[in-house]
């Protein structure tokens, strides 16, 4: 085939959007920190409220984002070394939810998995 034949043959590929021009994007912005130094996780840290609804928009129930909120806290109270000093706790807490979900730990996943055990022990599958 030659080439004249080909460029009437492939579909044009559309440009990508931009997130302002993608409407259903839900983009977080990065946030900027004055400080260049990690620190450690400040004792009474909580995700910011954007953060906190963001959670819930993944599919992480309140009482999911509660438990989940206090293992991240007893964690990296407990770490020691230079991992345990993070730039931006904000974006530490987005990675730990994200794993969280991915790992079935919460999330809808993690209800469904629940369930499922749930309806085997009602239905004798599992023994005791």
């Amino acid at each position: 085939m030659s080439a004249h034949a080909n460029a009437h043959t492939r579909e044009e590929t559309p440009p990508a959007q931009t997130a302002e021009e993608a409407p259903d994007a839900k983009v977080i912005p990065i946030p900027t920190s004055d400080s260049k130094r990690a620190t450690r996780l400040p004792q009474d840290w909580k995700p910011s409220e954007r953060m906190a609804e963001w959670t819930l928009e993944q599919g992480v129930t309140r009482d999911e984002a509660i438990r989940t909120l206090a293992r991240f806290r007893d964690y990296w109270a407990a770490a020691s070394g230079r991992n345990a000093a993070k730039k931006d706790w904000q974006a530490a807490w987005r990675n730990w939810v994200r794993d969280d979900i991915d790992r079935g730990r919460i999330g809808q996943q993690a209800r469904r998995r629940a369930a499922t055990t749930q309806l085997a022990w009602d239905a004798g599958v599992v023994y005791r």
